[in-house]
């Protein structure tokens, strides 16, 4: 990161991990809502993020909200993101990404 982005994340509000808890709480069940009214072509479209299907973009939420809920699961991913960026630390995000999406590639749309 470099000194411009740690200026610039010095500047941004933190959140309380009561209100981030809160606002997880009541978007779950919309997220959720949404994931099962999606049919099997939805799954398989792009999104916004470039090379991802709608799949992996849930696989990576997943991922992230297991990792905020199990310290083990932190660990594991970051981790595996630690090792495979220790050359490139930049792309530390694209590993632990790529990981929470590789780690959840064998579910089925219903799990």
């Amino acid at each position: 990161m470099g000194s411009i982005s740690r200026e610039r994340a010095r500047e941004v509000a933190q959140t309380l991990p009561s209100t981030a808890r809160a606002n997880l709480e009541a978007e779950y069940p919309a997220l959720l809502a949404q994931v099962d009214a999606l049919t099997p072509e939805q799954w398989g479209a792009p999104t916004d993020c470039v090379g991802w299907t709608v799949r992996d973009l849930l696989a990576h939420l997943a991922g992230a909200a297991h990792c905020g809920a199990s310290r083990l699961a932190m660990l594991r991913h970051f981790s595996y993101a630690g090792r495979k960026s220790a050359k490139a630390p930049e792309t530390f995000i694209d590993h632990l990404c790529a990981h929470q999406i590789r780690s959840r590639e064998r579910l089925s749309d219903g799990d």
